[in-house]
């Protein structure tokens, strides 16, 4: 939590509209011990909500931990959730009150794909500190593919001698896909049907 988002033009608007309505009664400098709080009044645990390989017609669901850390007792309200998930993500959040250092709430994020594209944005939530955010990204299901060198280096060798190297490629993603290795003269050198497991787990195929 905490972290900078890149906020759209719509989303800036939105969030000075709420922050216009509320800062004037909620946000207040907090001071304990002659020493004035500066920085994000709640740690949210994960520090993002990631809805990875979704699929869609099904719905998902994320639980997010928030601890005051602030110096003395502090709240929280929610605003909502950016423009760009409004559509698809719902956040239910029951305001505890007033909260002591080191206590903790929960808020639940629901997410109902709609469409197969990636989609990103955050909740946004104002403390008596200031305001704060929660990334959110929802990832659909793809192939990843990489290789574990980027670069073959063949020492000297004699006249006759074979040298062979090992490339392993990998794909880590959730759907598996086909890929062929081509030579630096453009003929294929060799094809393979598929990798990876199809279910999110990785494969892997290694090459001489």
């Amino acid at each position: 939590a905490g972290s900078k988002q890149h906020w759209s033009k719509a989303e800036r608007e939105m969030r000075e509209r709420m922050l216009h309505q509320l800062r004037k009664g909620i946000v207040v400098k907090q001071v304990a011990a002659g020493k004035e709080f500066k920085g994000v009044g709640f740690l949210s645990r994960p520090t993002e909500v990631v809805f990875r390989d979704f699929q869609l017609g099904k719905l998902y669901h994320k639980r997010v931990q928030l601890t005051n850390v602030s110096y003395t007792a502090n709240f929280c309200k929610l605003l909502g959730v950016s423009p760009t998930l409004k559509d698809f993500v719902s956040v239910k959040f029951d305001p505890p009150g007033s909260m002591s250092a080191g206590l903790t709430c929960h808020l639940s994020v629901t997410f109902e794909p709609k469409l197969n594209q990636d989609v990103e944005g955050c909740i946004m939530l104002l403390a008596q500190t200031g305001p704060f955010s929660i990334a959110v990204k929802c990832l659909r299901r793809k192939c990843l593919l990489s290789v574990d060198q980027e670069a073959l280096v063949f020492k000297p060798v004699c006249i006759g001698e074979t040298v062979c190297q090992h490339v392993t490629v990998s794909n880590t993603g959730a759907i598996p896909t086909a890929f062929h290795v081509t030579s630096l003269s453009g003929k294929p050198q060799v094809a393979v049907d598929e990798t990876g497991t199809g279910d999110g787990r990785p494969g892997s195929r290694r090459e001489g």
